[in-house]
């Protein structure tokens, strides 16, 4: 493209450079300064063209400047659709794991609640058999410290728990 316009710069250039020697020929009469006879007037300057010449040239400036603009426009048309096609699988990709995040948010609640469901139905059942083996003297004392040590250990963990739920409540704006 930029060759297209170097060559259309030229060619502008040398139309004007033209125009002027025709306009400075126009003004000369036969009272102008620096006229005389030359020798063979009628001669073709090295490196000069015919009109026609100059004309196909001038066309085929033309020719090429709107082509490269034509193929500049159909490759700003496929960037452009290049960019909306990623856009459509950014948004895609965007929903696709938005969705899969909360889908594993609600099957880690959903088997949190069965975790402590589960819990609290073996401490119940746990507190009914330490209670009926307590009847028998000679497993107290074994069964008394196992049953502190269980208290601690839940201790232990409902602060886990406090502190999962704290964290949980913190993400939910996220």
């Amino acid at each position: 493209m930029q060759e297209a316009r170097h060559q259309l710069h030229l060619d502008i250039t040398d139309k004007h450079t033209t125009l002027e020697l025709d306009a400075e020929c126009y003004r000369l009469n036969n009272n102008s300064d620096n006229i005389g006879f030359q020798v063979n007037p009628t001669r073709t300057v090295k490196g000069s063209v015919t009109p026609e010449t100059w004309d196909s040239f001038s066309n085929y400036n033309k020719l090429r400047a709107e082509a490269e603009m034509k193929a500049s426009k159909h490759l700003r048309e496929a960037i452009f659709a290049t960019l909306k096609q990623t856009a459509n699988d950014l948004e895609a990709q965007r929903q696709a794991t938005e969705y899969s995040f909360r889908k594993r948010i609600h099957e880690t609640n959903q088997t949190r609640s069965e975790l402590e469901w589960q819990q609290k139905n073996v401490t119940i059942d746990h507190f009914k058999i330490m209670q009926a083996l307590m009847s028998f003297p000679k497993y107290k004392k074994v069964l008394r410290s196992q049953f502190q040590m269980q208290k601690d250990k839940r201790a232990k963990h409902n602060n886990f728990l406090i502190r999962f739920t704290l964290f949980k409540n913190c993400t939910k704006d996220v």
